[in-house]
């Protein structure tokens, strides 16, 4: 099954807020600040970064995929058509997002879903500042719309790939590849080296099965690039979320076992966490820029909604639990690993986190309405703040707007500060300047043509709509 990217896209009624800067204090005394880098997402699904330092944001329900650049130039890339909704309210989602960048440019890899229940995974080539040379590379039937595949390059060449399951026997069965982790090449065939993979099993599923016995792996990650150091984190049935260390050719027990085990089996695989919180992605902090994280798996959660710190150990385990507890859930909760977002009072769901190459993370949030925005964490002893609206509170309003594009900040700047406001293809259309000493600025866009548009000021940037 085919899909097309497309370069333009149409978005819903967005509203901007003013927010406050959160600082999460840490045990060693150096806290953790966090700033809003991107606003006005629509339900931002995954993050990636680059060989050059730069975010890449995927956008579940209307296809966007954009890049941030290491110095805070937003782009739209594409847009990925996704099907409609049907009359049973099914739906096409983007669930994966990854990149790949060596000397002959950047090559993306994304996965979503069709309102039929079809996972395709396709892969493109990113040409000035577009995707080109879009190319299915596999679909998998009867996967769950909704669900979220996550997708891990490796260092030998090789794409882990999450497949979701609905909650049925097939993570047990050879005969599909639905509740597995695959393992497939660039162009979609199997890797040979694969733990099922042989002559008589060539042609089947198993051929591509790399583990087996999940319900619905949403994030995968990996210490440093290798099938030695992955991890996955997968959603159970009501509670025991899991974290699980793979394995190759390992069964991890769904749909006989839940929750956490003492000793591993044929039949089960144990995790070495559980929690109740129902993850959507998950990365891998081996950066000292934040020291108390340094080592950690960053969970991200969307029910009872935090980022989770898991600490683990230099054997890779997972040290932050207690294994004597309910099965459901061994995770220790500290307040200092567990971290909460607030959008003018309500939480704000962690659907997917990324760790930057400056050991600053990128932690991807919305509403319950699907207002979404990237945050930036870091500990500004060791990790330098860009520009000083890392440090402002922005906001845009009214959205859309009409005639005027007010902006606003918490706090005046002793400097002036540029605002631009550029389409989607980065063509620059107007701009104004937030004088020194101010904390509001206006931007006319009577005369612009109703369409989405993105405003920066310094590393700040935000979707925004003009509609007349």
């Amino acid at each position: 099954m085919m899909r097309t990217f497309l370069p333009t896209l149409l978005l819903a009624t967005l509203t901007t807020t003013t927010w406050a800067q959160s600082i999460f204090p840490m045990p060693n005394g150096r806290d953790v600040h966090d700033n809003i880098i991107v606003d006005g997402l629509t339900s931002p699904a995954r993050l990636a970064v680059d060989g050059q330092g730069a975010l890449w944001v995927a956008c579940a329900t209307d296809g966007r995929i954009f890049r941030r650049s290491a110095e805070g130039e937003l782009t739209h890339i594409g847009t990925i058509e996704l099907d409609a909704p049907i009359e049973s309210g099914a739906r096409g989602h983007l669930t994966g997002l990854a990149v790949r960048t060596e000397s002959s440019g950047t090559t993306l890899f994304v996965a979503y879903t069709s309102n039929t229940s079809v996972l395709t995974i396709a892969r493109a080539r990113v040409v000035a500042n577009a995707l080109d040379d879009v190319t299915t590379i596999l679909d998998v039937d009867n996967v769950p719309y909704n669900r979220r595949s996550a997708i891990l390059p490796m260092v030998d060449g090789t794409l882990l790939i999450s497949v979701p399951s609905f909650d049925t026997p097939a993570p047990l069965s050879p005969a599909t590849l639905t509740g597995k982790v695959i393992r497939i090449h660039e162009d979609g065939s199997p890797a040979a080296d694969n733990p099922f993979a042989n002559p008589t099993t060539s042609a089947t599923p198993m051929a591509y099965v790399y583990t087996y016995g999940h319900r619905n792996v949403s994030g995968l990650a990996s210490a440093d690039g290798t099938l030695a150091t992955a991890y996955a984190v997968e959603a159970g049935p009501v509670g025991a979320d899991e974290v699980n260390h793979l394995s190759a050719g390992r069964n991890y027990g769904w749909f006989r076992h839940q929750g956490y085990c003492g000793e591993s089996s044929e039949t089960n695989t144990c995790p070495e966490m559980t929690f109740s919180r129902i993850p959507f992605d998950v990365a891998w902090y081996g950066s000292q820029a934040i020291p108390s994280f340094a080592q950690s798996l960053l969970i991200a959660t969307v029910t009872n909604p935090a980022l989770l710190i898991a600490r683990t150990s230099s054997t890779g385990k997972v040290i932050d639990h207690n294994p004597q507890a309910d099965p459901v859930s061994t995770y220790i909760e500290e307040p200092w690993r567990v971290l909460t977002f607030q959008r003018d009072g309500e939480p704000e769901r962690v659907t997917c986190v990324a760790t930057m190459t400056d050991g600053s993370i990128a932690v991807g949030t919305e509403t319950a309405d699907g207002r979404g925005r990237i945050h930036r964490l870091f500990d500004p002893v060791s990790t330098s703040v860009a520009a000083t609206t890392d440090a402002t509170a922005i906001s845009a309003a009214p959205l859309p707007a009409h005639s005027v594009l007010t902006f606003s900040r918490a706090a005046a700047d002793a400097t002036e500060q540029a605002i631009v406001l550029t389409d989607l293809t980065g063509r620059r259309h107007v701009s104004a300047t937030f004088a020194s000493g101010s904390t509001q600025a206006s931007l006319p866009v009577h005369q612009l043509p109703s369409g989405t548009y993105i405003a920066r000021i310094g590393t700040w940037t935000s979707i925004v709509v003009v509609r007349h």
